[in-house]
């Protein structure tokens, strides 16, 4: 939603059957919780992620960068715009991601200001080491590393015994191979990925668990 589509409209994500932001959006009226913002929000989550990225072009000039001069020491992309965060229901907890090429390797710094570890981490760990290798087979590299720096990382109370339970399988039931990430090789235009709902260009290969586990977000 946020670097392909370049929209932060929650029911794009809801049609596609992703519901992470329900508990944010704005509704029809412009009301969130106690808060009023302009109708033309309605459905988002105000100008957060996908608004910052669209009005400053985020998506685009990191591309440029990696495919016309990789090894640019200012390849940035900043979600945290202070003229914006009045206006954000969430100010991005995921705010700032860095780039670097080294040996035709795409790397990426990854930092967050605050993180609920059973759900948002999971989730943008998972987000970011798939836009790494989007990026980069766009881009003619390889992908390389992932580093992620989360500040404030917390469990909330009423999800103890969720955590407690992915604890207690941990131990009693150990670990599945690791799944693999598959790509459509003949997509060399990031925009081009297939990003309906099929999702046809993007698949998780042998990817097994041990059932799902009920963690409530906290809002």
């Amino acid at each position: 939603m946020v670097l392909s589509s370049k929209s932060n409209d929650v029911r794009w994500l809801q049609e596609r059957g992703v519901k992470i932001w329900n508990e944010w959006e704005i509704d029809e009226e412009g009301h969130y919780q106690n808060r009023i913002f302009p109708k033309e929000y309605a459905h988002t989550i105000g100008t957060a992620y996908g608004y910052i990225v669209n009005k400053f072009n985020l998506t685009d000039k990191i591309l440029d960068k990696l495919k016309n001069n990789p090894n640019d020491r200012r390849m940035v992309m900043s979600l945290w715009q202070d003229d914006y965060l009045n206006t954000a229901v969430l100010p991005s907890c995921v705010w700032n991601t860095m780039w670097d090429v080294t040996n035709g390797k795409l790397n990426a710094i990854v930092t967050c200001r605050s993180n609920d570890v059973p759900l948002g981490m999971p989730f943008n760990v998972t987000q970011y080491a798939v836009l790494t290798h989007l990026f980069a087979q766009v881009s003619g590299l390889q992908p390389g590393k992932l580093y992620y720096n989360a500040k404030d990382l917390h469990i909330y109370i009423n999800q103890i015994e969720g955590i407690k339970e992915q604890i207690k399988r941990y131990y009693e039931l150990g670990d599945y191979p690791a799944p693999e990430l598959w790509l459509n090789k003949e997509i060399n235009d990031f925009y081009k990925f297939d990003n309906s709902k099929e999702l046809k260009d993007i698949k998780l290969v042998r990817y097994n668990h041990h059932g799902k586990i009920n963690m409530p977000v906290a809002v």
